[in-house]
């Protein structure tokens, strides 16, 4: 229900179902030499091979994701880029923090844009497919970025990736070498497609997946913008964008937690007196503690240097909890460059928090104001930074976990509405557009219902008024599946014409039915996120398709992609990867020995180590007999455990690896592929012409976190039709 007027937040206590129904002083600030890259190491690969899947709308390119379970275990990204864009010099360049100018709000003049009744409407749109790539052994959860990497004027796509082949307790030179030919490391990385063909142009390989991109500064001064890879497990290091050729990499261990994950940095202007832009980003996540536990891990602001990735200083969060945030800098209405970062998980509270950027850089991280507080549910979800109010004034559109949707005034850092969906979940940012025909942004919002991830009962999406925060869409669009990625926005001339790209999914015969279901006890979180839920639920097939809506095409949209119409496209080059390690066992008949000689896990006994990793923050009780260790140590405890010292387990894990090693790890592994489409979308009207797709430096939300990756809205300037 719509809550005016203060902040409200839902507590979720679900019945269970049956089946069937320490604050750290910053370092001293340090100067560092610029560009001092002759001497990098390369960890490219330069391939002809297929490239991903990708597609596009006219002068616009714009990027969706969204990953769904095939089979057991295998992954497939859909990420869409819409029509190719003729580079403009004027949308390119560094970040708008990082020069000495201090905007405020961004602005296109569109003077070929007016009211709604100037252009026919945009009822239906007609969907061209460009090209299609497909990457065997690959998956990911990334946003596709747009460079021109090539210098031929058009702009490129850039993402990251996972192989599926990445554990805490991996042997990397061995899994490499059965599932990638030796390639080390071979757990993640970045790929490089051309716009025009979709053929690779490059290939980075990182130690980890790569799961966040900022691709928004040239680095190195070579007129291609260069990117920061942010990832699993402490994975954060700068590749060059024209070549991916890796800069720097974070490795001071000192200041790294391993099992912590880093999410989408921001260039900021030179913070070290080196004449290169600098770097903010968070570090954080405790995915190991159980609700009610005590926090192991605090979420950090990490503030690096732009040249040498060398740490400039970092510090807790002010409450100490953990961070999943990805962050945010921007001006506030004095002029002064702020921070915006949240904290707390899925199962843990948290809070909105705003800090002058000087604040951080001096480490005074106490100096840092709440500005929303969840006692039960953290805040993960960026922002969108735009103007509602009409005071040139940055104000706060921002979707917590727990079923609210607050609008903040950047002046006063009051309510200015707010809207809850009660019992409800969402790791989507909302997608600002104009819907109806007033001169504020609406917001496409997605919720997800059930008990909490990855158990989900259906999805519920909507449209909330800019102005008010009321719905514009009721009832709520509802699908059987939950829906993980955001909302993206098609900018149309004319005002009420833009269009919503959202993905989702659905059980076949089963469409926006909301039947209960849940999991033994001794299922394993891991488990429950892989299960095909519309097996459990209905014995039928999941699908999943890409939506296109505005208030002209009606509710659920336009379908710009359809999952069961592209089976024969997804599924062209896949591997069997029992066959690469049933090879590799031939070629290498030793290898069985080798693995017992190393004592690599086994199938139960890495199963045992999940369990027991699961409650590390038992080892925080006195009355554990692990208390006093730190994790590492408990980790190898919990290892040499689980190994089991007795012959009898010793003696089945060897007759196993011996007469059937494909039963076991690291020979069982099974890895998706991932496809990459580029189509071309184009306005369909009564009476042409219609409506155009405005170009894409006058796209105001084409990408996860904006055109940008910093969460600012582009703002249209509306005029009269010329």
């Amino acid at each position: 229900m719509f809550n005016k007027g203060r902040y409200a937040y839902d507590r979720v206590q679900l019945e269970e179902v049956s089946s069937e129904e320490e604050y750290r002083p910053a370092s001293p600030v340090v100067r560092s030499p610029p560009h001092p890259f002759p001497e990098r190491k390369k960890h490219a690969v330069r391939t002809q091979q297929p490239p991903m899947r990708c597609c596009c709308l006219n002068e616009l390119c714009v990027k969706c994701l969204y990953l769904f379970v095939v089979g057991l275990v295998m992954l497939a990204g859909f990420l869409i880029i819409l029509n190719i864009i003729k580079h403009n010099s004027s949308s390119g360049g560094n970040s708008n923090v990082g020069s000495d100018r201090k905007p405020v709000i961004q602005v296109i003049n569109d003077t070929n844009s007016g009211i709604s009744s100037d252009f026919p409407v945009c009822s239906k749109l007609e969907v061209h497919q460009v090209w299609v790539q497909n990457f065997p052994q690959l998956l990911t959860e990334t946003a596709v970025r747009l460079v021109d990497v090539n210098k031929d004027g058009i702009l490129d796509a850039i993402l990251g990736f996972a192989t599926g082949a990445g554990s805490p307790f991996a042997d990397p030179d061995l899994v490499c070498r059965i599932y990638f030919d030796g390639q080390v490391p071979c757990f993640g990385g970045v790929l490089a497609l051309d716009g025009i063909t979709g053929n690779e142009i490059w290939r980075h390989w990182s130690e980890q997946e790569v799961f966040a991109l900022n691709c928004n500064a040239d680095i190195t001064g070579d007129g291609v913008s260069d990117c920061v890879c942010s990832g699993r497990m402490g994975m954060f290091e700068l590749i060059s964008g024209s070549d991916g050729v890796r800069l720097w990499v974070f490795d001071n261990h000192a200041s790294k937690v391993s099992i912590s994950n880093f999410y989408t940095a921001q260039f900021l202007h030179d913070i070290d007196g080196d004449d290169v832009q600098d770097i903010l980003t968070v570090h954080g996540g405790d995915p190991l503690r159980k609700p009610g536990a005590n926090v192991s891990y605090a979420g950090r602001v990490m503030l690096f240097s732009g040249a040498t990735g060398q740490l400039i200083t970092w510090s807790k969060v002010p409450d100490g909890m953990e961070s999943y945030y990805s962050p945010q800098v921007y001006y506030n209405s004095q002029g002064e460059e702020v921070v915006l970062f949240g904290t707390g998980g899925e199962t843990h509270g948290g809070s909105l928090w705003i800090i002058k950027l000087q604040d951080v850089i001096n480490g005074k991280i106490q100096e840092a104001r709440c500005l929303y507080k969840d006692v039960y549910k953290g805040v993960m979800t960026p922002p969108v930074l735009l103007d509602l109010t009409g005071d040139s004034v940055l104000d706060i559109v921002i979707a917590t976990f727990n079923s609210t949707v607050l609008a903040i005034n950047g002046d006063n850092y009051e309510r200015i509405w707010n809207f809850s969906m009660p019992m409800s979940e969402t790791y989507a940012t909302p997608a600002p557009g104009f819907f109806n025909d007033d001169d504020v942004p609406d917001f496409l919002v997605i919720f997800n219902h059930g008990p909490t991830f990855p158990v989900y009962y259906y999805s519920e999406v909507t449209v909330l008024d800019g102005k008010t925060g009321e719905p514009l869409i009721q009832p709520f669009i509802r699908h059987s599946g939950s829906i993980q990625s955001s909302p993206l926005t098609v900018s149309i001339e004319g005002t009420g014409q833009d269009m919503f790209l959202y993905f989702a999914s659905d059980c076949l015969n089963h469409e926006g039915k909301s039947t209960k279901f849940s999991f033994t006890k001794s299922t394993f979180q891991s488990s429950k996120s892989r299960a095909d839920f519309c097996k459990v639920r209905f014995n039928t097939s999941s699908y999943s398709r890409l939506y296109a809506m505005s208030y002209s095409t009606g509710s659920p949209g336009s379908i710009v992609y359809n999952s069961l119409s592209h089976t024969s496209d997804e599924y062209r080059h896949s591997v069997n990867t029992s066959v690469l390690a049933d090879n590799f066992l031939k070629k290498f008949p030793g290898t069985a020995e080798y693995v017992i000689n190393r004592r690599i896990l086994t199938e139960d006994e890495q199963n045992c180590v999940d369990r027991k990793m699961e409650v590390e923050g038992d080892r925080m009780n006195i009355d554990s007999k692990y208390y006093g260790m730190d994790h590492d140590a408990y980790e190898q405890v919990v290892e040499d455990e689980c190994k089991g010292n007795n012959s009898d387990s010793l003696k089945k894990a060897e007759e196993i690896l011996l007469t059937d090693p494909l039963k076991m790890y690291p020979f069982n592994l099974h890895m998706g592929e991932m496809t990459v489409y580029r189509l071309h979308l184009t306005c369909a009207c009564a009476q042409p012409p219609c409506a155009r797709v405005l170009p894409f430096r006058q796209q105001a939300w084409p990408s996860y976190l904006g055109a940008r990756a910093n969460s600012l809205y582009v703002h249209r300037k509306w005029g009269k039709k010329i």
